[in-house]
């Protein structure tokens, strides 16, 4: 019996669904990836855009080998230099050629092969929504875990743009975004060198429409593959955040300063980003900058969360603040 891949690729049909995808160093993950996408049961006919950021292990060849199997239907885009993060993600959106796009990074993949067809189907029987999300499940060393963001008692509920800002973290997992393709045009130039593309596609997308989220699990988040932020040792960890969050929070300054955001409230994911820069100093003991950060915080938003209460009662007793954050986070990583 042919798979639903296999009958996507021989129709002349043209893609109602681009499935964009992005890899650096996967070899372990991006086969489980890329048939979690190919045995999706769609009932219409959907591509598979992909590009390797030039990395360094095996996952080159075997997305050769994929290409060569499915050649009406994954298309493997040059990834002989390594351009980075988002300009990686732009180069595969600008490639995609259906009028939606759906995105699943290289060490996630999906759980539901009904995801593509629910999802799709959303789009078509509300015609104003611009953004389809969903919930997942994150895969950490014991396998997956229960429903993450899962947002209120029904089904699926309407996203707006203030939802999104008012999520001191991610609003959504990336593996679970649908988007309509003129949200390529419609990102800034300053995308490109962003930290993060998840919040800004979020963000600029629903600028096009509104968004739904889908209360249904149907990715998973891998928290522990090698290379992510999760397996970093504390100083390499914290000195890319202190590097990621002062980059977000002027990346949210522009955004704020855009007269097509005029109405949005952006205090609870400024304060966000600064309590990461003030963990990030924390942790390399540059604790000036950390009770600088703290304060400013705070003064924003007191009691963001339990973490910022505790270590802005303690910031002028840094080291106490240090260790204690250490232990917390040290017994979070041994039981995820």
């Amino acid at each position: 019996m042919n798979s639903p891949a296999e009958i996507s690729a021989r129709t002349t049909e043209p893609p109602r669904v681009s499935v964009a995808v992005i890899s650096y160093n996967h070899e372990k993950y991006i086969a489980q990836c890329i048939d979690s996408i190919l045995a999706q049961q769609a009932g219409f006919s959907f591509e598979v855009v992909v590009r390797d950021d030039c990395s360094n292990d095996s996952t080159p060849r075997i997305l050769r080998e994929y290409a060569a199997r499915f050649p009406g239907m994954l298309r493997l885009l040059d990834g002989s230099r390594n351009l980075g993060m988002n300009r990686n993600l732009l180069e595969v959106l600008r490639q995609c050629t259906a009028p939606w796009i759906a995105l699943c990074e290289g060490d996630d993949y999906w759980t539901d092969p009904e995801k593509l067809r629910l999802q799709f189907a959303t789009t078509q029987s509300r015609p104003s929504v611009s953004l389809v999300s969903h919930a997942c499940r994150n895969h950490g060393r014991l396998g997956l875990g229960e429903p993450q963001y899962v947002k209120g008692p029904t089904g699926t509920i309407d996203v707006r743009w203030q939802d999104v800002l008012d999520v001191a973290g991610q609003f959504a997992p990336t593996a679970s975004y649908m988007f309509r393709r003129e949200l390529v045009r419609a990102l800034p130039n300053w995308f490109a060198d962003a930290s993060v593309g998840d919040f800004f596609l979020e963000m600029y997308a629903l600028g096009l429409g509104h968004g739904v989220h889908i209360n249904r699990a149907m990715s998973a988040y891998r928290t522990f593959s090698e290379n992510s932020w999760s397996t970093q040792n504390n100083e390499n960890r914290s000195q890319k955040l202190v590097k990621f969050s002062s980059n977000m929070t002027l990346c949210l300054e522009r955004m704020r300063s855009d007269p097509r955001f005029a109405t949005c409230d952006f205090t609870r994911k400024l304060a966000a980003s600064t309590f990461n820069t003030a963990i990030g100093a924390l942790i390399l003991r540059d604790y000036e900058m950390f009770r600088s950060e703290i304060e400013k915080c705070w003064a924003s938003v007191p009691r963001l969360s339990r973490t910022q209460q505790v270590l802005h009662a303690l910031r002028n007793l840094p080291q106490l603040a240090r260790t204690l954050y250490l232990f917390k986070r040290g017994q979070a990583l041994r039981t995820s």
